[in-house]
């Protein structure tokens, strides 16, 4: 858990969800974070730099756009086999 600075916009920016799990985009700590769905134990993260709204599509494809922070967006994609 980081501390956060009165005043400081440390607001969540994107949700995205499977049946198993749960994608959050930390815009404040420059990352994505993937929660088991039914525990809601953390799985997983990854560095995005300010990732924004997020969406998974039918065929589980993650996509995430970042530099919504710095105003210098791209939008990546990232398809799950077994493991990211």
């Amino acid at each position: 858990m980081q501390t956060v600075t009165t005043g400081t916009d440390a607001s969540v920016r994107g949700l995205a969800a499977t049946d198993t799990e749960l994608y959050v985009a930390d815009t404040y700590g420059n990352r994505i974070v993937v929660y088991d769905a039914a525990s809601m134990q953390p799985l997983r993260s990854w560095s995005v730099p300010s990732p924004g709204r997020i969406a998974v599509d039918t065929d589980s494809t993650l996509w995430v756009p970042s530099g919504i922070s710095s105003g210098n967006l791209t939008i990546a994609s990232m398809r799950r086999m077994t493991k990211w």
